[in-house]
């Protein structure tokens, strides 16, 4: 009895400590996950993940894509190791360490061809291929862009220039060229329009044209003083040097006496064509006449000075009397100037001066298509229908139907 007692007491000990031994080899085989993955997915290849017992030595191993190179190792945001070929020790938890490839990235170098002082390049640096780059050629003082290159072809004539980069180390080169300034001004202020300034190489046949304003005629081109051209529009090659070309205008005066119906001188005034015309001859020309010349003593308007527009009843007779007229007639409008003028201001006013025009009142649209009563001295304020702003100074009136008025105009347009 005391033999069996034994023996059960030895098989309980011998399965207790079974049991202990086998809980001792569970703690002692656990095994942590180590997870490895690559950022970005296309940037190359990783090995090495797995299940591992801690303080295991892992070998992992990151191989690039073509286009990519290798950067770090990180767990999180730390970075473990700069090597491709890294031997991890595993811990007691579960890691993901994620292995960062780049874009390969390639030199693209800026050369300017040109004398230092040319001009300057922004863009150069490394990039990865494909990438647009904006290169930008400024060209310093007394320069011109003239194109970039790659090895001995002109890719671009444009200052700034989109390049896409390639796979490749590059260099691409900027060209200036030496330019010269050509100034193009008239001598008289507001007295034409004048084109051809800009900056030209030496040698470059230029186009000058000059346009003489309302009021103004045009007579040469000089340089320094001295005459070049006759022609308004001529052909200029410039030099070496910067330069400066005049258009030479002179100011018209435009003294004009028109008369009543009744004198032979005519009383009807065309701006555009600058001409007093008799009735028989405006009747050719009722498409440009701007102003008539009248007397009429039945209304009290005595000479007067009427837009073709107006009103003009029992004044002109014959087969060219104003009411025959088959083209529509021209208006023109005349106001008291807004602004108070003398004959002192009127006189030193030029042609085409932009103050010309503010003495017109803009706000009236129709009506006083008539400057009646003239005396010496009066000034009045016009538009026409042409757009043409002006002012008339009465200098001398004598009346009757075979009467005058003598004016002084200034134009604006």
């Amino acid at each position: 009895m005391k033999t069996n007692f034994s023996k059960l007491m030895l098989l309980a000990l011998v399965a207790i400590f079974s049991f202990v031994s086998c809980e001792k080899d569970d703690a002692e085989v656990k095994k942590y996950i180590l997870s490895v993955i690559a950022e970005p997915s296309n940037g190359g290849t990783v090995t090495g993940g797995g299940e591992f017992n801690a303080g295991t030595d892992v070998a992992l191993t990151a191989t690039p894509n073509a286009d990519y190179n290798f950067v770090n190792w990180k767990n999180g945001n730390t970075v473990v190791s700069t090597d491709a070929n890294f031997t991890y020790k595993t811990t007691e938890e579960n890691v993901t360490l994620t292995a960062t490839f780049a874009l390969k990235t390639y030199t693209l170098s800026l050369n300017i061809t040109t004398p230092a002082g040319s001009g300057t390049v922004t863009g150069g640096g490394d990039y990865s291929p494909g990438t647009a780059v904006s290169l930008v050629a400024t060209p310093g003082n007394g320069w011109a862009f003239s194109d970039w290159s790659k090895g001995s072809d002109i890719i671009s004539t444009d200052a700034t220039y989109s390049y896409t980069t390639t796979a490749e180390d590059v260099t691409i080169s900027a060209s200036f060229i030496r330019v010269y300034a050509l100034t193009v001004t008239t001598n008289l202020v507001n007295s034409g329009i004048v084109t051809g300034t800009g900056n030209y190489e030496i040698g470059t046949n230029v186009t000058l044209t000059a346009t003489p304003s309302i009021g103004y005629t045009f007579v040469n081109w000089t340089k320094d003083g001295n005459e070049v051209s006759t022609s308004a529009s001529f052909s200029y090659t410039t030099t070496n040097v910067d330069e400066t070309i005049v258009a030479n205008f002179t100011e018209k005066t435009y003294n004009k006496t028109l008369g009543a119906q009744a004198n032979a001188n005519g009383g009807f005034y065309s701006i555009s064509q600058d001409q007093i015309y008799t009735l028989e001859q405006a009747f050719s020309n009722q498409d440009k006449i701007d102003f008539i010349c009248f007397y009429e003593l039945a209304n009290d308007n005595y000479i007067t000075i009427s837009s073709p527009g107006a009103n003009i009843t029992n004044i002109f007779t014959g087969q060219y009397d104003f009411v025959n007229w088959t083209s529509p007639k021209r208006l023109t409008l005349f106001t008291p100037p807004v602004t108070p003028i003398t004959v002192e201001q009127f006189d030193a006013l030029h042609q085409n001066d932009p103050a010309i025009q503010t003495y017109f009142n803009s706000g009236m649209s129709s009506g006083n298509k008539k400057a009646k009563n003239l005396v010496v001295d009066n000034i009045y304020a016009f538009k026409t229908q042409d757009n043409v702003y002006g002012l008339f100074k009465v200098i001398a009136v004598s009346q009757g139907d075979t009467g005058s008025v003598q004016v002084e105009f200034k134009f604006r347009k």
